[in-house]
């Protein structure tokens, strides 16, 4: 982020939208590789229970929204472990094919699970393989435990002119 942050200043906001104008997933909650899922499982434990230590903004990490020459689906956004997805998640309990978002007529993004093993949440709402439903600025993406809040290009801008007085010139 502190990259983006940085770009973002020296640019201003206008390049910067040229450059970026796409939507970014930040990253909320990346669950530690020694947990497994079965002790997830066991602890039946909310998502609070394994929140990172210190601020929200520390350590936080963006990941854009973008088509890559490794998808195949030219009007799809794949999310994934396997490699050919345009957002890869290294992670057993992510599905090789997880999720996709889907861009709609009109500029609506949707999200549709792909009929992953451990599921996808909008807001905490599950949803049934295939099902497709809008996503929005802000909305939280959790792909098992992995948490995620979707960011259209503005507000992506607004937060990283919101962290920039965090970080030196």
């Amino acid at each position: 982020m502190e990259t983006l942050v940085g770009e973002l200043q020296r640019r201003g906001a206008g390049s910067f939208r040229n450059l970026y104008p796409h939507p970014f997933l930040v990253v909320v909650y990346t669950p530690p590789k020694e947990l497994d899922e079965e002790e997830h499982r066991t602890r039946k434990a909310s998502l609070s229970a394994y929140a990172p230590r210190g601020g929200r903004l520390s350590g936080m990490r963006a990941i854009p929204l973008v088509k890559t020459s490794r998808n195949v689906f030219f009007s799809k956004i794949t999310v994934g472990r396997a490699t050919n997805n345009d957002v890869i998640i290294r992670a057993q309990v992510i599905s090789k094919a997880h999720a996709t978002f889907i861009l709609d007529d009109g500029d609506v993004v949707k999200l549709m699970d792909l009929g992953s093993a451990n599921g996808t949440m909008v807001n905490g709402k599950k949803l049934r393989k295939r099902e497709m439903v809008p996503v929005g600025n802000g909305d939280t993406i959790t792909l098992w435990r992995f948490v995620f809040e979707y960011h259209e290009q503005d507000a992506f801008v607004r937060l990283l002119g919101g962290l920039s007085s965090g970080v030196s010139r």
